[in-house]
């Protein structure tokens, strides 16, 4: 049982690293698709993609809810992990309104918070990440109340 808990522990973070690197990749097609727009006045494939990115920001959404709510008696532990990431993703996105040491700007955190800085507020990374953060507290609001319907029970 507990070998059974650690490989769904594992498995729920790949799944949520991969939706953040698939929110990264996909904020770096569009800043891609953007410059190759303004640079060569071919603004179809930006307008195609801008136009379906709601439409797949709402299918990973839910996905990922499908994935923490498929085992429904107990999210707690997959919840923790999707509030843990989810946090992550909102801090260091949030982190361009607060002062960064020097030091720091040159590590792998610092680059990838110059990376999130370009994004801007329209950003898929930060949307999944919010939508990572709600889900969180989701599985932990859910797991409160399956606790208190199993022991009127």
């Amino acid at each position: 049982m507990i070998s059974g808990v650690s490989k769904s522990s594992s498995i729920t973070v790949l799944v949520l690293l991969l939706s953040l690197l698939i929110a990264y990749s996909m904020d770096l097609a569009k800043m891609a698709l953007r410059d190759y727009a303004s640079s060569s006045f071919h603004i179809l494939p930006y307008f195609i993609f801008r136009f379906t990115l709601p439409s797949v920001m709402a299918l990973m959404f839910l996905a990922l809810m499908w994935f923490l709510l498929r085992s429904s008696p107990n999210p707690n532990i997959k919840a923790f992990f999707y509030l843990a990431f989810g946090l992550l993703g909102i801090i260091s996105f949030g982190s361009q309104f607060a002062p960064f040491p020097i030091i720091l700007r040159s590590t792998l955190i610092g680059q990838f918070r110059s990376m999130l800085v370009k994004f801007g507020f329209d950003s898929v990374f930060f949307w999944i990440s919010s939508c990572i953060l709600v889900l969180g507290i989701i599985g932990v609001v859910l797991r409160k109340k399956v606790i208190a319907v199993s022991t009127r029970i």
